[in-house]
C-alpha cells in the first residue's frame, strides 16, 4: 500500500461514499477517521497483511481501528492487519483486546492478537496469555508460548508454561521448553528432564538449553546426558556433549 500524504488522503470522493458509524466522525478530522475505516493493508515481503500508512498512528483513531474489527464487515486478512495497527496508534486499547478475544472465531487472528500483547499493559497481556494457553488452536497456543518471555513477568506465567510442556502439538511442547529457560521457571525442571526423552529433536534441543540455564552444574549431571551424547540429531548431540565439557 502506498503511503498517502495527509493533504492527499480523500483527493477522490471515498469521503462521501463511506459507510463510517456516525458516532466515529466525532473522534478526530472526519476525513481521517474515514480514511481510517476505508483504507486497506499492503503485503509485507513476508506475505502479511500491513497497514503501514504513517497517519494512522493517532491515538484518535484507536476507537476507529476497535470498531472496525468488530463491525467493519472486514475478512480475516483485513482484520489481521487491523490487530498488527493497535499498538501503533498509540492509543488504548489493550483491555478491548481481551474482551475481543473471548469471541473471536478466526484462529489466525486470535493469534495475532496474542503476538501484540508484547506491547500491551502488562496485566492486560498476561489476562489474554492465560486464556490463549488453553485455546482450541494449537497455532494460538504456540503464540502464547513465543509470547511470554516477552511480557512483564513472565515467571509468573507458570500454570500456562507447565500445560505447554505437556501439550500434545510439538510446536507448542518446543516453545514452551524455550519460554521456560527464558524465564528461569525453575518449576519446569521435571518436566523439561521428560522432554529431553521427546521424540522431536528440535524439543530435546531447546529442553536441554533450558535446563542448562536453570542449573548448568545440575544439568551437567542429568543421566540422560548419555543418551543425548550420541543422539541422532547433530545439534543435540553437540549441545550435550558441550555440557559435559563445562
Amino acid at each position: 500500500m502506498s503511503i498517502l500524504s495527509f493533504s492527499a488522503l480523500f483527493s477522490m470522493s471515498a469521503f462521501a461514499d463511506s459507510d463510517v458509524p456516525e458516532h466515529l466522525l466525532t473522534l478526530a478530522d472526519a476525513e481521517l477517521v474515514a480514511h481510517a475505516w476505508s483504507t486497506q493493508p499492503g503485503i509485507t515481503r513476508a506475505g502479511t497483511p500491513r497497514f503501514t500508512d504513517p497517519v494512522l498512528y493517532n491515538p484518535a483513531l484507536t476507537p476507529v481501528i476497535l470498531e472496525r474489527l468488530v463491525s467493519g464487515g472486514e475478512n480475516d486478512y483485513v482484520r489481521l492487519a487491523l490487530v498488527e495497527l493497535l499498538p501503533r496508534t498509540g492509543g488504548e486499547w489493550d483491555d478491548a483486546l481481551v474482551d475481543l478475544y473471548a469471541t473471536e472465531s478466526s484462529a489466525d487472528v486470535r493469534s495475532v492478537m496474542v503476538e501484540v500483547t508484547r506491547r500491551a499493559d502488562p496485566a492486560d497481556a498476561r489476562a489474554l496469555l492465560r486464556a490463549a494457553a488453553v485455546d482450541d488452536s494449537a497455532m494460538v497456543r504456540a503464540a502464547v508460548m513465543r509470547t511470554i518471555p516477552y511480557v512483564e513477568d513472565g515467571e509468573g506465567m507458570t500454570a500456562p508454561i507447565l500445560a505447554g510442556l505437556v501439550d500434545s502439538n510439538s510446536e507448542v511442547r518446543s516453545f514452551a521448553a524455550r519460554s521456560a529457560g527464558w524465564t528461569g521457571m525453575n518449576a519446569a525442571w521435571d518436566e523439561l528432564v521428560v522432554l529431553l526423552g521427546d521424540r522431536e529433536p528440535e524439543i530435546r534441543l531447546h529442553a536441554l538449553r533450558a535446563l542448562e540455564r536453570l542449573d548448568p552444574a545440575a544439568t551437567a549431571t542429568l543421566t540422560a546426558l548419555d543418551t543425548l551424547e550420541i543422539d541422532i540429531d547433530d545439534k543435540v548431540s553437540r549441545a550435550a556433549r558441550q555440557i559435559r565439557g563445562r
